[in-house]
């Protein structure tokens, strides 16, 4: 899936608003209702990505995918962080020293609760307690 993501959640450098494609994995095969509650269908697992495309991420996360989510009844999404993969938010003027204007922890973790939030609200999920888990650089995030 493709989430049309904010380049700067912030105006941090006086940049025209623009987006970028952030590209997020999910799948609602255990999220059944059994461990409903307070009108949500389950947990949701967000693993917060890293340094790489998220595709592999998912498939080194077994324990995750396959003991925590069906055991849990959850939702699991999957993102993928900006500047790893195909598609990035780097702005496209290429003038020295803009290509990592918008690589910080703060933007990162922006995207991932504007996706969050998103994603819920079209899911009638907002009340779905979200549990991050993630690796490397993405799991300091958590």
């Amino acid at each position: 899936r493709v989430y049309m993501q904010r380049s700067d959640h912030f105006g941090s450098f006086g940049s025209q608003p623009s987006t970028w494609r952030q590209r997020y994995l999910f799948s609602e095969s255990f999220w059944d209702g059994r461990a409903k509650s307070n009108e949500c269908r389950g947990p949701i697992l967000f693993y917060t990505g890293n340094e790489g495309p998220i595709e592999g991420f998912w498939r080194g996360s077994g324990f995750i995918t396959a003991t925590l989510a069906p055991r849990l009844g959850a939702l699991l999404i999957y993102a993928e962080q900006r500047y790893y993969g195909p598609a990035d938010a780097r702005p496209p003027s290429g003038r020295a020293g803009e290509r990592y204007f918008y690589l910080s922890t703060e933007q990162v973790l922006a995207d991932y609760a504007t996706l969050l939030v998103d994603v819920k609200a079209q899911l009638n999920a907002s009340t779905c307690p979200v549990v991050a888990v993630g690796g490397s650089y993405g799991g300091t995030l958590t």
